[in-house]
């Protein structure tokens, strides 16, 4: 199944997401660095494919995501945005592979951002 794209609306924020497809609730969840976008995962999201539903998004402010003035460009506000990303596809399980960006690394050592974010709906 080729890769395609989601456009999504995360809090009001245009955010495009590649999707190997399927309405799986288990995915893994390839996200860029800085500078970056989705498509850089598009390779290997395609080789994954096979065994799983892989998605990659362009988070806030970079490749064709919305660059909103007022959004929280900070590592709790992107674990927030990945909480929103994570709910609206209705995923129960995310296996994820961030790059190796010092912003994202944090991301991965701030694990309770996302949780107190998710645990608080």
């Amino acid at each position: 199944m080729p890769v395609t794209v989601q456009q999504l609306e995360l809090a009001d924020i245009l955010t495009p997401v590649l999707d190997t497809g399927g309405t799986a609730s288990e995915a893994v969840l390839f996200l860029h660095g800085n500078p970056g976008c989705g498509r850089d995962w598009s390779p290997l999201m395609e080789q994954v494919e096979p065994f799983a539903r892989a998605l990659a998004p362009d988070m806030p402010g970079f490749g064709r995501a919305a660059k909103p003035e007022d959004f929280d460009y900070t590592v709790a506000g992107y674990a927030a945005h990945i909480a929103a990303l994570v709910d609206a596809l209705g995923l129960e399980k995310v296996l994820d592979k961030p790059p190796k960006a010092a912003g994202v690394q944090k991301l991965g050592q701030n694990d309770d951002v996302a949780v107190k974010h998710r645990s608080s709906r």
